[in-house]
């Protein structure tokens, strides 16, 4: 996943590693400035050098500074542009969820996946490319100094080293463990709380909020107690870091003190190869710091490449992209949600563009199911799907859904305006297509009554419009790409008989008319139906074969 996407990104990686090694590099010029100064200038009494030398340091820690913000600048920016990349790929893997991993996902389970778990990969890649990387560049060029300065002193580094190792190795396995208890309870936490909020006038009305609060300060309970041995653990692998660091001073420190003392080296050599282990140890402690949360991070990458390969993807994967034209068909379909226990069986139905068919059941027959089927949404257990004669498994799915009109029983709004919602189907349509839909919808008087007619907001789910006038503005969204065939789930939740006969009515004034699926438990819309069909018992009985006044 990482490789992928880097792609187009290596270019700025190495020009951020230049800039690192430049940045390192400093310390060379810098450690001998140093060594001069206490070794020369110094004893010699040279004040013009030492000024020369001063203002020196100081170019030099300034362009030090000015590299590591240019350094700093191209790490965040490659960062985001990989982030940016993933999330684009788990919004298209999200667009692409089957209907029954949408059906059976907890709630958040999505929105933490591309939103929280996306957060967490931005945290591990910029620790990874601005912290461990270059400090682990840095680490290599500033050992190369020390190992031009006195090797001798560097070995004793090298014999301290595998400890900062043991260290990390030592968190790291006790810290995955519980980084992924803190997850999973986190998860189950902002689940609840959007649980929560989706029943919230639910629980107002049935005088639950007492019992609520409980339940979700249990959920956050759980957080903040798998959140602890995780910042426990943080604390204890930085404090570590902090006395191996000490632990290499106090080494170069007696050591590097010994040879002054014995003349082995000279005082500049040695306060300059400490100035360097100073550099060093940053490096490391960033090192150390920066490993840690892409160990934590790495946890979070798991789950997305795991979902992201996941094989539950579209139910039809075909490439064909057919002009809808004359028919719709299920052909001797059976279909169950558990193996075994069949929901709809040997199911036949043949819907033509012109037609009404009216599809009665009770609730819980499988009436929804067909229209699931007939989207594509749904693969049958047995049986096939056509259209236009062909073979389901051979279509563009998406393209044939473009060319099928919606309208479900809880009709979706985007919290936008009439005209953005109307035209969500068809983004190309012009403002008089969208008065055309709704006026075959029956929403010209509801578009009177709005003080900026197609510009008026909806408001949120279109709370600011009836259950009907939603209803419509549905309808119309449906009609304005004007589809070969359009479906109506249960029309008559929000809209009167009268409503749906008149809209029906009204469609008959459109030069080609779609085929009408209605989906419904009211045997009064048989009078609108050129045929009228029944679920009994999981199986479908043509129970009208012609329309009735």
């Amino acid at each position: 996943l990482l490789q992928e996407i880097s792609q187009g990104h290596w270019g700025r990686l190495l020009v951020g590693t230049i800039l690192t090694l430049l940045v390192s590099a400093l310390a060379l010029p810098l450690a001998w400035i140093i060594r001069q100064a206490f070794d020369t200038w110094i004893p010699q009494g040279d004040t013009d050098s030492l000024v020369l030398g001063g203002f020196a340091l100081f170019g030099l820690r300034a362009a030090h500074a000015l590299l590591t913000v240019i350094t700093r600048y191209i790490n965040v920016e490659s960062t985001e542009k990989m982030t940016l990349s993933l999330r684009t790929m788990l919004i298209n893997r999200m667009f692409k969820v089957t209907k029954r991993e949408y059906d059976n996902a907890k709630a958040g389970g999505l929105h933490n996946l591309v939103i929280t778990e996306s957060e967490r990969f931005y945290r591990l890649v910029n620790y990874l490319v601005g912290m461990v990387f270059p400090a682990a560049v840095k680490i290599v060029a500033l050992t190369l100094i020390l190992a031009y300065l006195s090797w001798r002193l560097l070995l004793i580094l090298i014999v301290v080293w595998p400890m900062v190792w043991l260290i990390n190795e030592w968190v790291r396995r006790r810290a995955m463990a519980k980084v992924k208890i803190r997850n999973a309870t986190f998860k189950d936490f902002s689940g609840a709380v959007l649980e929560k909020i989706r029943l919230l006038n639910l629980i107002r009305f049935e005088h639950q909020e007492e019992s609520e609060t409980t339940d979700t300060q249990g959920h956050s309970w759980k957080t903040a107690e798998a959140s602890k041995p995780v910042a426990v653990l943080d604390t204890l692998y930085l404090e570590f870091q902090g006395v191996v660091l000490t632990l290499i001073s106090v080494a170069v420190l007696t050591a590097g003190g010994r040879e002054v003392a014995n003349n082995m080296m000279t005082l500049g050599d040695f306060i300059s190869f400490y100035m360097v282990v100073s550099l060093l140890n940053q490096a490391l402690r960033d090192l150390a710091q920066g490993l840690y949360h892409v160990f934590v991070g790495w946890e979070s990458l798991d789950e997305v490449v795991g979902w992201l390969n996941d094989a539950d993807r579209e139910v039809y994967t075909g490439n064909d992209k057919i002009q809808l034209a004359e028919s719709l068909s299920l052909n001797s379909v059976n279909f169950s949600y558990r193996e075994g226990q069949n929901l709809l069986t040997d199911m036949n139905l043949q819907l033509k563009r012109g037609d009404t068919v009216v599809l009665l059941g009770p609730n819980g027959s499988g009436k929804s199911t067909i229209l699931w089927l007939l989207l594509g949404f749904y693969k049958p257990t047995s049986g096939q799907l056509a259209a236009d004669g062909k073979n389901y498994d051979e279509l563009d799915i998406g393209h044939l859904r473009a060319q099928i009109g919606m309208a479900s029983q809880d009709a979706l709004l985007l919290d936008a305006s009439v005209r953005e919602n109307v035209r969500y189907s068809h983004q190309d349509a012009t403002d008089e297509e969208i008065l055309r839909a709704l006026e075959l919808s029956g929403s010209a008087a509801l578009l009177a009554q709005l003080k900026d007619g197609l510009d008026s907001l909806v408001g949120p789910n279109g709370a600011l419009l009836s259950g009907g006038q939603r209803q419509r503005i549905s309808l119309a969204r449906a009609l304005v790409k004007q589809p070969t065939f359009l479906f109506l789930d249960e029309p008559t939740n929000h809209l009167d008989e009268s409503s749906v006969v008149q809209f029906l009515k009204n469609l008959e004034s459109l030069e080609t008319r779609p085929g009408i699926l209605i989906i419904t438990h009211d045997n009064a819309l048989r009078a609108v139906a050129d045929s009228v069909y029944e679920i009994r018992d999981g199986g479908l009985k043509l129970v009208q074969a012609e329309q009735t006044t």
